[in-house]
């Protein structure tokens, strides 16, 4: 995005918009770790994918016994490695919403845009953090979708920008 924006769009002074590309990358890893975080078991499910990092577990266990495994004996794991996932996306978090800070207000739309992105993001992380690591591998709704009313509400916020 960043390249096409320094293509496409230009300053009042008609000089090409530069946005920083660290701060793009940033934006999408944090929704990147959101994402693979929320979709854990719908992954695993839907043809065995294990998009979670190897890093991010106990190298006792599989990924295949860290998600079908009983809660009795991968629980501790479970929820170490979704504080682990979600520190990591919080990290990316900051250093996105500085991105987001940063993009132009010449680029209304795409500011406006990201910024819902990065609002959603960190309210599915609030979710997880609140449901819990069982909640999430199990892929229960309530721990990994956001609410209406919640999406009601970034959407009634982005009106405002």
């Amino acid at each position: 995005m960043t390249k096409l924006v320094k293509l496409r769009n230009k300053d009042s002074g008609g000089k090409p918009i530069i946005l920083n590309p660290n701060g793009a990358e940033n934006l999408g890893v944090f929704l990147q770790l959101v994402n693979i975080t929320q979709n854990v078991r719908e992954d695993w499910d839907e043809g065995g994918r294990a998009y979670f990092p190897a890093m991010l577990r106990s190298t006792d266990v599989s990924h295949e016994f860290m998600v079908e495994g009983p809660i009795a004996e991968v629980g501790g794991v479970r929820r170490k490695s979704l504080n682990d996932m979600l520190e990591l996306a919080k990290d990316r978090f900051k250093k996105s919403a500085a991105y987001v800070s940063s993009i132009p207000d010449l680029l209304r739309g795409y500011k406006t845009f990201s910024g819902m992105l990065l609002i959603s993001g960190r309210e599915i992380v609030k979710v997880m953090e609140k449901e819990g690591a069982e909640a999430v591998f199990e892929g229960c709704e309530r721990s990994i979708r956001l609410s209406d009313q919640t999406l009601a509400n970034i959407s009634a916020f982005s009106q405002l920008v």
